[in-house]
């Protein structure tokens, strides 16, 4: 299955499928600060690696530790976490996916960065859900998933009501190699756009790219929504993927090339009609328009230097294709912007990778408040990191409606976040190794 080399591709090999996808084991960095900026926030790290699931070097690795080595867990598996709080009364507000030992689930965020509940049940085997998508009356949401496929890869498009305990329904009988992805809502809340390498409007057998698709929703005779026709929006020779509908019906997307080396965002009509570039990239992904439909918020790197890595941050651009401008810059890759209805918040996924091999340490939800600039005009993000433990998650969706804006201020600074994410897993793992007689008694 030939699929397009982008940053939910990315997320799927690198956190679903990872060679010990199946188990608990991890393998531990251990990381030594070399420099830390003025402002306390960019910290770099000469990377040593130990393989501690061997049990190699554990004692020197706990010695580092007390010298000021920091340590940094990069997960094969879940992360462990502890007890977790039941779930309350109120309606969902944020959704993510966070990693499973069998893959990925949708589950319901509190404002202080909690799980207060799992959304969508268990599928009964290894399964991955994700790129959730409210409804625009809240009362819905569209979401891929690998159930009743052949495996993570293969996903298809599910709706789910937004409470919890609610059964999911597939809406696309996508077979075979067939992927569809990246689902987003039409105004009306009557249909929905995403992205498929289908052939045709069936779904039963592959194309060559990954295109936009349109299908109609309509309740049924149950009150559900059903899906109706099936149809095509675009037909480039690149990929077309993560669309994003603005109130007057313009779809945004990326058309990332065929051998996946440049991106660039295009527009068209929901209703069809001949596509127009908006931005000349080289490498824009996951546009999300705001919520007046004025402008789109978007991952790219700040280097176009081929030999560089190229960290990935988030922009914003005027719907014309004017005022590109720099939204947040941190230390991990920072794409799939969403926005608060009120267009007060910009949530999105940030990747902390090693700085020597670039592999994903921990994927993480974050935000950032567009009332709460710095004086540089920067913007600093918060981390929705759960009290109980380091989990990864990521493609966060918001319900319609205000957020908790006293809760929200109250999360950690993204960079001090992880650094605590870290130091938990750590010393978790150090009291276990400690117990089991692996490491000599403090």
């Amino acid at each position: 299955m030939d699929t397009p080399i982008d940053d939910d591709t990315e997320q799927v090999t690198e956190f679903s499928e990872p060679p010990t996808a199946h188990g608990l084991d991890f393998a531990l960095t251990a990381v030594r600060q070399l420099d830390e900026a003025d402002d306390g926030r960019a910290t770099r790290y000469a990377v040593v690696h130990l393989a501690l699931c061997r049990m190699v070097s554990v004692a020197r690795a706990s010695a580092w530790a007390g010298a000021g080595l920091a340590i940094v867990a990069v997960a094969c598996g879940r992360l462990p976490a502890g007890e977790r709080p039941e779930a309350g009364d109120a309606p969902p507000r944020i959704v993510a996916m966070e990693r499973t030992r069998f893959g990925g689930q949708l589950v319901v965020l509190s404002e202080n960065g909690d799980r207060a509940a799992q959304l969508t049940p268990p599928a009964g085997r290894p399964a991955r859900d994700n790129s959730p998508a409210w409804s625009p009356d809240g009362r819905s949401l569209a979401f891929v998933s690998s159930r009743d496929r052949e495996d993570l890869l293969r996903t298809s498009l599910w709706l789910v009501e937004a409470r919890v305990g609610a059964a999911p329904q597939r809406l696309t009988d996508t077979r075979g190699d067939v992927v569809d992805r990246d689902p987003a809502w039409l105004p009306g809340g009557d249909g929905l756009v995403f992205s498929s390498n289908r052939d045709d409007a069936t779904g039963a057998r592959p194309g060559s790219t990954f295109d936009l698709w349109k299908v109609a929703l309509r309740p049924g005779p149950s009150g559900r929504l059903e899906p109706g026709p099936v149809e095509q929006l675009t037909d480039a020779a690149a990929h077309e993927l993560h669309p994003s509908v603005a109130p007057d019906g313009q779809v945004v997307y990326a058309q990332l090339d065929l051998r996946g080396k440049s991106s660039e965002l295009w527009l068209v009509s929901s209703a069809g009609g001949a596509p127009r570039r908006l931005t000349s990239g080289p490498f824009d992904v996951t546009p999300s328009w705001s919520p007046d439909g004025e402008e789109v918020a978007f991952g790219a790197p700040q280097t176009t230097n081929p030999r560089a890595w190229k960290d990935a941050d988030l922009y914003r651009i005027d719907k014309d294709g004017g005022h590109r401008r720099l939204l947040l810059e941190e230390i991990g890759d920072e794409t799939g912007p969403v926005w608060s209805s009120d267009g007060r918040y910009v949530f999105a996924t940030s990747v902390y990778r090693s700085v020597e091999t670039h592999e994903p340490v921990l994927s993480s939800v974050i935000f950032i408040d567009l009332r709460d600039g710095e004086a540089d005009g920067k913007h600093r993000a918060r981390a929705l990191h759960d009290s109980a433990g380091p989990v990864q998650r990521s493609s966060p969706a918001l319900a319609p409606g205000p957020l908790g804006d006293v809760a929200l201020a109250g999360n950690k600074p993204y960079l001090e976040a992880v650094r605590d994410a870290v130091n938990t897993y750590w010393q978790r793992r150090a009291d276990e190794l400690e117990a089991e007689g692996a490491l000599p008694t403090r």
